[in-house]
This record gives C-alpha cells, structure tokens and sequence, in this order.
C-alpha cells in the first residue's frame, strides 16, 4: 500500500501532539504502545482498514480531545 498523506505536530520538548493518517489503507488493529504518546492531543486513523477493538489504554489517553 502507498501513503496518501500524514500530518505529525510535535511539541519543542519532542512530544508528539497529532497524529493524522487518515486515508492510507492502513491495516490490522491499533498497537497498545500508542498510549506511550502520553501528550497526543489530536489521533485520527479514519478511513482506513484498521480492525478489532479500540485498546482501552486508548480511551484513557486525558490528553486526547
């Protein structure tokens, strides 16, 4: 598969704040390590073929609006 687009914001202190991947025929489900993103504001992974449950360290990410 090829990348349509991506948008990555970092922080001056190297956190990531966004991470947009949306549209690039991604698949499989979403690692648990991307809580380790401890300041991500913004995840969007639409519109590609991501499956199975949401992790629940996920949904516990406070930073994410």
């Amino acid at each position: 598969s090829e990348w349509h687009s991506f948008d990555l914001c970092w922080k001056s202190d190297s956190h990531l704040l966004k991470l947009q991947l949306p549209f690039n025929l991604i698949e499989g489900t979403i690692p648990l390590a991307l809580a380790n993103l401890t300041k991500l504001i913004a995840l969007d992974l639409s519109s590609n073929k991501i499956k199975g449950l949401i992790p629940p360290n996920i949904g516990q990410m406070h930073s994410l609006q």
